[in-house]
């Protein structure tokens, strides 16, 4: 028995061992802390190009993308479940079960003051929460964050700068 990864199965799959998956040990009290993103996809602020930045994003992240991607394991599982119920006959669900706890960790730009993201995850809760309630589009939160950030984003290292001068 082992705590490990979806990249394990891969490699178990290659030995041709027999193996089966559930899932990793957790406190029933808390969310789990042992998932990794690999690729976060965003726009910057100053592109010139927002438009088809968006429609990128937003197709990397579709479902024809999540359809393409399940046909290769390569060790990494997809975000989106529903297209790759198995690997070699063995169900993915056990790697799906567990909450993701919100503050889970990111490596985070050294640019960025580590104060920002705290404040920065409940404006992006707000949005999206607006988002999936229907009074928002995806645009008018996107826009909304986007401002909000960036205000913050300015806050946050102004007084970081005041910080390191004293």
């Amino acid at each position: 028995m082992m705590i490990s990864n979806a990249y394990t199965s891969l490699e178990l799959i290659n030995n041709k061992k027999d193996w089966g998956v559930v899932t990793a040990p957790i406190d029933p009290a808390m969310d789990s802390s042992s998932i990794d993103f690999e690729f976060i996809y965003a726009v910057a602020a100053d592109s010139a190009n927002k438009r088809a930045a968006w429609e990128f994003v937003k197709f990397v992240n579709g479902p024809e993308m999540a359809q393409a991607r399940s046909r290769t394991l390569k060790g990494q599982l997809p975000s989106r479940n529903g297209y790759m119920k198995d690997i070699k006959g063995r169900s993915t669900d056990p790697y799906y079960t567990p909450k993701i706890r919100a503050e889970n960790n990111i490596e985070r730009d050294e640019r960025i003051p580590s104060e920002f993201f705290p404040s920065f995850d409940k404006l992006l809760r707000v949005e999206l929460d607006a988002v999936v309630a229907n009074e928002k589009t995806v645009d008018e939160a996107a826009a909304a964050l986007e401002e909000k950030a960036q205000e913050l984003l300015m806050k946050v290292r102004e007084s970081a700068n005041k910080d390191k001068a004293k």
